[in-house]
Order: C-alpha cells, then structure tokens, then sequence
C-alpha cells in the first residue's frame, strides 16, 4: 500500500516505544503506530492490506481487522497504542476515537501469557552472548555491562506493566518509574540485581492474576461489533482531507 493510500484511510496515530513509555533519551528513534481503515477495493475486492510499514520515523499503520486481532490476542505493544497519554495521540479521527475509547474490550486475565512471554523474550536477550539460539544486536551493551541493558530494561518494564494491568484492570504506558528503568538501562544495576527483581516481579504478576478483576477472556462480541461499526462507516467514509493529510505527512516523515 503506497504510503498517501495509507494516509488518507488513517484513523489513529499515536507516539510509541520510549516516547511513549517516558524513557526516550536525546538520541531515540520516533516509533509512530496507528489504525487505517481499507479503502473498499482493500477491504471487499481481490487485494488485502494488513499494514502500512514506512522509516524515518519508525512507521507501522495496522489494518483495522489485524490491529483488532492482535489486540484481542493481548500483544503489549498493539495494546499499549490504545493506553498512550492523550498528549501522544498524533491524530484521530472520530472513528479512531471510537477504537480508543472501546479500549477496555480487550484486556482480560489473558493478558498474562503475552506481558510474560514477551518479558521472557527479553530475559533471554539479556544474556545471550553469540548467536546460538538468540539474535545478540547490541554486543556493545554487553560488552561495556555484561549483560543487554536495554533489554533488562523492557523485562522490568513488561513485568511491571503486567503485574499492573491484572491487578487494577488499568494498563498504562507512560511508565511512573520511567528514571528507575532509565537508571537500569544505564547498567547502574548489576545483572544479578535485575535477576533478582525480575524474580519478585514475576511473582507479582503471578498474584495479580490470581486476584484480577479483569474478565477470564476479551470481549470478543463487542469488539468485533466495533470492527463491523469501523468497516461499514469507513466504506462511506472519503478519507482524510488536505488538511489532515498535511498533519499526516509532518508526523511520519514528509
């Protein structure tokens, strides 16, 4: 899909990744995420779009279906688009609002798996010293730390974030203790320190789990009525206009 299609069926742009989160330093990458709506031909005919991918910033514009199916699935950083700061909402649409204010639909006890997996993932990482079984990509950081501090850094912050949606029913991406996570990925803790942590955060996610007040699974039903809200509306709807368009292309690199 050419990037000016991608535009113009957009409904929600959000900052992402450390801006989002409150940990960007002087030298990160914008990472921008959002939801399009397919124009018909997209959506009824012959061709499929799941997503618009674009660099400089970092661009990923989901389909709605797929960014709906992920979000029902639990994956961290499709949801925590929908739980961004409204100082980080880039742009949205009444329809887009729609999706961000049906946020709720998708969290449930669920959650778990993904927010634990995804913090395995990092652990791994973390100490993966060559390329057997694991992509090592910042040896600089284990070289100067002995261990991947970035990484150690969203191991941290995925437990945390998972151990606070399950117990409050609440997920939130820009992170509180965002100077803590920032002291971790400056290696001003030991590897043993943050194994230690990562350990009594896995127990609480575990404890919040058990007493969650968040429902055993997502509410399918609603959210896909919401999907077959977005689609019908969308096949009437012309797309942004210049103004928007204008707005659009300052926001995902011209």
């Amino acid at each position: 899909m050419e990037k000016a299609l991608a535009l113009r069926r957009t409904v929600y742009l959000v900052r992402a990744g450390s801006h989002a989160y409150g940990t960007a330093l002087p030298g990160s990458d914008l990472d921008v995420r959002g939801i399009l709506l397919p124009p018909r031909e997209w959506l009824l005919g012959l061709r499929e779009v799941e997503q618009f991918e674009g660099r400089r910033p970092d661009v990923v514009i989901y389909a709605a279906r797929k960014f709906f199916r992920l979000a029902l699935a639990g994956n961290p950083g499709v949801l925590e688009q929908l739980f961004v700061e409204e100082k980080d909402v880039l742009f949205a649409t009444p329809l887009g609002r729609a999706v961000r204010e049906g946020r709720h639909l998708f969290l449930s006890q669920k959650l778990y798996n993904p927010f634990v997996g995804y913090a395995t993932s990092q652990l791994k990482q973390m100490t993966a010293r060559d390329g057997r079984g694991h992509d090592v990509t910042r040896t600089d950081l284990i070289a100067e730390h002995g261990y991947d501090t970035k990484a150690a850094m969203h191991l941290i912050r995925l437990l945390r974030m998972g151990a606070e949606v399950l117990a409050t029913g609440e997920l939130r991406t820009r992170r509180p203790e965002a100077g803590f996570l920032l002291e971790i990925r400056a290696g001003r803790l030991g590897l043993e320190e943050v194994l230690a942590l990562a350990e009594e955060l896995r127990a609480e996610v575990d404890a919040a789990l058990a007493r969650s007040p968040l429902p055993p699974e997502p509410d399918v039903a609603a959210a896909e009525e919401l999907l077959c809200r977005l689609h019908e509306e969308g096949l009437r709807w012309p797309g942004n206009g210049e103004a928007d368009m204008a707005l659009l292309r300052s926001v995902t690199g011209g």
